[in-house]
């Protein structure tokens, strides 16, 4: 009888298929962790003739053949303390970055008409003929608060270029702006924020007694003696101005806010959206006086230079010593150096020109 013989293949080359399908599995298993550093592996023991290589930086060990520990040797590896520090590192980094900035004070509008308005506490544009008695309320009634709270703070800007020409706000202005020391500010920030204050209109209306202090010696004349039609002429117009608008002053008192913006801790320009530090506030209306603190930023390479936030540098010389006088007919401060300060800003010829057309 004759016998089919059907080979069969040697045990020996199913062994090594499937040894090779493990070796090709393990490889595969280490590249993968070549571009996935820091997957967490877990493969199931062997027996001993597989070496264990430790991943640090895994969660768990991964036992692999030993023929593929040369290729592991080209995988970076990275310990927990080296992650950990690294993460440190860039943690230091970030903070030590301007952090973003959030606005704090936001007006009524973009236009024009309607940025020098809160916009917590508008209703209705004050119109312009009555726009002016509202200003000089919130001068006279920050300034009599600061002067009581015992805040130095004195004139700035526009509103002091309408002291240095007559004392008085400029009829196109529709803002007020004061600058304080960083000092000054913080102690707004930390005795004086969110604070209400109600005075009474007839309180704020006192009668100027000069055009120009510095070049009157008594209430009623020049230094020759002669009397100053001008100021006769002021006290009527703010006679005028308490009487006869009905609409700004349908209260005889006023509320208004001293509102100290939460960054103003940081004395650097930032982002751009705070350059505001702190607002005295019209609550019936959202009219305000701009406050900026000054602070010397660089004193290693620029000292006794002082800045705002808006990129305006005074030199101390400038500023100090403040000079007492009287704005809107109250007691008021004004740097020492008016002249250089509002050249610099303005140039000369805002303190010669008698026409404005804008």
């Amino acid at each position: 009888m004759m016998r089919w013989l059907i080979p069969r293949p040697p045990r020996a080359s199913g062994m090594l298929f499937v040894k090779t399908t493990l070796i090709v599995g393990f490889l595969i298993i280490a590249l993968i962790a070549t571009v996935w550093p820091h997957s967490s592996i877990f493969i199931i023991q062997r027996p001993f003739d597989f070496a264990q290589v430790a991943f640090e930086h895994a969660e768990t060990s991964v036992w692999l053949p030993s023929s593929t520990q040369t290729l592991l040797a080209y995988i970076p590896t990275e310990t927990p303390k080296d992650m950990d520090e690294q993460e440190e590192n860039q943690s230091k980094e970030h903070s030590q970055e301007t952090p973003r900035e959030f606005k704090y004070f936001y007006e009524a509008g973009v236009e024009f008409d309607l940025i020098h308005y809160d916009r917590r506490y508008f209703v209705n544009m004050i119109p312009y003929e009555e726009h002016m008695v509202v200003l000089r309320n919130l001068v006279r009634s920050y300034l009599a608060m600061t002067r009581k709270a015992g805040i130095e703070t004195w004139l700035a800007h526009g509103t002091l270029l309408g002291w240095w020409w007559n004392e008085r706000i400029m009829p196109w202005d529709d803002d007020i702006d004061v600058q304080v020391s960083d000092t000054a500010l913080r102690y707004m920030g930390d005795r004086w924020n969110m604070t209400l204050h109600q005075f009474d209109l007839d309180t704020l209306h006192i009668n100027r007694v000069a055009t120009k202090s510095r070049n009157v010696d008594n209430k009623d004349g020049n230094k020759d003696g002669s009397k100053d039609d001008n100021n006769e002429d002021n006290k009527e117009n703010d006679n005028d101005d308490i009487n006869n608008h009905t609409h700004a002053l349908t209260a005889r008192t006023r509320t208004y806010l001293l509102d100290v913006n939460p960054n103003s801790i940081h004395r650097h320009r930032g982002d751009g959206v705070n350059l505001i530090d702190a607002r005295w506030i019209d609550v019936e209306n959202g009219m305000f006086v701009d406050i900026t603190g000054l602070t010397e930023l660089d004193p290693e390479s620029q000292p006794g230079v002082l800045s705002c936030k808006n990129d305006h540098h005074y030199s101390t010389d400038w500023l100090f010593p403040l000079r007492h006088g009287q704005f809107e007919g109250v007691p008021a401060i004004t740097p020492a150096k008016v002249e250089l300060i509002l050249a610099d800003e303005y140039g000369n010829r805002s303190m010669v020109d008698t026409e404005w057309c804008g």
